[in-house]
């Protein structure tokens, strides 16, 4: 080929190779993860069956991948799953994905139409599923406050907390039981007193005995009441903390839930009121 030939077509094979360099670099994985890059290499090559069985040996692994690379693995089941016509798999595969990654945005303008299509769908379930994971959490930490909330009425005196609670009859119950314990435990002291004084006046044996007989009645009534009080008051507080409050006590309680978006987490207020 003479020389002046050559360097006409050079400069147009140089642009040619910048191209075909260009156009392989753009089709290589881009995450920045040896793993993630070399299954998703796998997809690019229409190895299927490869990139899913590499995929699913590395996600059972208990250990070694981040949260990004799971999240990322997981996108590109979802795409071999459009691949293969299954929606229903690839939607579920998509929100696994954004279990691990939940901004996990896909290029719109290098994505096709179809994956685009149940990608968006699965965001919106996964969605849907935050948002009833929401309420749960704001009924777990109603629950909490409220049990925090009754244990302390409770231990102030039995039957407060189970009202706080919204348990009506329960709380009644302990109310009326701590009454009547608090009433004969005075009554049986001031019986106690008060045979005690007709025992030490005592003139003759017969009277002696007698006055000492109740003594000893009155001062084991005063110690039974006592005991039951302090079993209803314990059992109160128990009760208060342990069981779950009525789902009408539910609506007098607020809790504030937050995101930090920079550190990824949920945080959620609670404000005691007693």
């Amino acid at each position: 080929m003479p020389e002046d030939r050559r360097q006409r077509f050079l400069p147009l094979l140089i642009l040619l190779l910048v191209l075909l360099t260009a156009q392989g670099v753009q089709a290589q994985p881009q995450t920045g993860s040896e793993p993630v890059d070399r299954i998703e290499q796998y997809y690019l090559e229409g190895r299927l069956d490869k990139a899913e069985l590499e995929a699913l040996r590395l996600l059972n692994r208990p250990t070694g991948l981040t949260e990004f690379e799971r999240g990322e693995l997981y996108r590109i089941l979802g795409f071999s799953s459009v691949a293969r016509d299954d929606t229903d798999q690839a939607k579920q595969y998509f929100r696994s994905a954004f279990q691990h990654n939940p901004n996990m945005r896909l290029d719109r303008n290098l994505t096709s139409p179809k994956i685009l299509s149940v990608f968006d769908e699965a965001r919106i379930e996964f969605k849907q599923v935050r948002i009833l994971d929401r309420e749960a959490l704001v009924n777990d930490l109603k629950s909490y406050r409220l049990r925090v909330e009754g244990g302390v009425r409770s231990l102030l005196f039995p039957g407060l907390g189970q009202l706080h609670k919204g348990h009506k009859l329960r709380g009644n119950m302990m109310l009326g039981a701590t009454g009547i314990a608090i009433v004969g435990l005075v009554y049986s002291h001031v019986m106690v007193l008060d045979a005690e004084d007709r025992y030490n006046r005592s003139e003759d044996p017969i009277s002696a005995q007698s006055n000492y007989d109740d003594f000893l009645t009155y001062w084991q009534w005063r110690y039974s009441f006592g005991y039951a009080i302090a079993a209803v008051w314990i059992g109160s507080t128990l009760d208060a903390f342990l069981s779950p409050p009525d789902e009408s006590a539910f609506d007098r309680i607020t809790i504030e839930l937050a995101y930090d978006p920079e550190s990824r987490t949920p945080m959620a207020g609670l404000a005691f009121h007693f």
